[in-house]
């Protein structure tokens, strides 16, 4: 099967979990979604702090090949320079979008993945999540 970018629409969920107690049903209740093509998993980054304020553990999952996350990188990109500066800001936009995806820093610079980090309280954990609606598309092309 060949690589697709996302064709559905997209939404960004942030989930803060005050007193983390996880069992594995928020995963299952994930995987089911996905399974049944509801959703495809973009990306989804998970943190969870200790009671002393350390970061206990992350987890990164996503439906997309390394191919297409870096296509979506280099897409995602593209629009933005274009926006910003024409057909020259496109290209050069699209290059700097696919090395941010290749670097897995969410476009965002170490400072600001630190802040977001840091504003999880101790204790508690947070999970960043990019899905695509992929119900949408087949509604799309009815």
């Amino acid at each position: 099967m060949a690589d697709k970018i996302v064709t559905g629409p997209v939404q960004v969920f942030v989930i803060g979990f005050e007193k983390p107690d996880f069992n594995g049903q928020i995963l299952a209740e994930l995987k089911k979604a996905r399974k049944r093509g509801v959703i495809r998993l973009v990306d989804l980054l998970f943190v969870q702090k200790d009671a002393g304020g350390s970061i206990s553990s992350t987890m990164h999952l996503t439906d997309l090949s390394e191919a297409e996350r870096l296509r979506l990188g280099a897409v995602a990109g593209g629009l933005i320079g274009l926006e910003v500066g024409g057909l020259e800001g496109m290209e050069e936009g699209a290059v700097r979008g696919e090395l941010r995806v290749a670097a897995r820093d969410y476009g965002m610079s170490s400072a600001q993945l630190a802040d977001i980090a840091d504003s999880i309280p101790a204790g508690s954990a947070g999970v960043v999540m990019v899905i695509e609606h992929h119900w949408a598309t087949e509604l799309r092309d009815a």
